[in-house]
């Protein structure tokens, strides 16, 4: 196998792990707004609890609950953006390893003429 082959099997090998790489970050971009969507229903059943019970101890036990649903909320929002973000760093860094080997065989080619 040739210089030449050799490159062109990192470019392929690349691609695929970058097509995965996208295919990851598609599936964050559907969790996420899945996510989204869950949250909403959810605060809109708090809202309706909250509107039930407006005093009493069962008022205090859903306010506090929807609190805390808020705050884990938050954390798996930044748990989510956190994975997009490396995936998004794991893609530009595939991208940037194509552009080199594209050089790399371009110069290969230009080695072999």
């Amino acid at each position: 196998m040739d210089k030449v082959d050799e490159i062109n099997l990192q470019i392929n090998r690349l691609s695929e792990a970058s097509y995965e790489a996208e295919d990851t970050q598609r599936q964050l971009k559907r969790t996420e707004e899945a996510m989204e969507m869950h949250f909403r229903r959810r605060a809109n059943f708090f809202d309706t609890l909250q509107d039930y019970w407006r005093t009493g101890d069962m008022a205090h036990r859903v306010a506090d609950r929807k609190f805390q649903l808020q705050r884990e909320e938050h954390q798996t929002m930044d748990v989510l953006a956190e994975k997009q973000v490396a995936v998004r760093r794991q893609i530009q860094e595939f991208e940037t390893q194509e552009d080199e080997l594209y050089r790399a065989r371009k110069q290969a080619w230009e080695e072999a003429e």
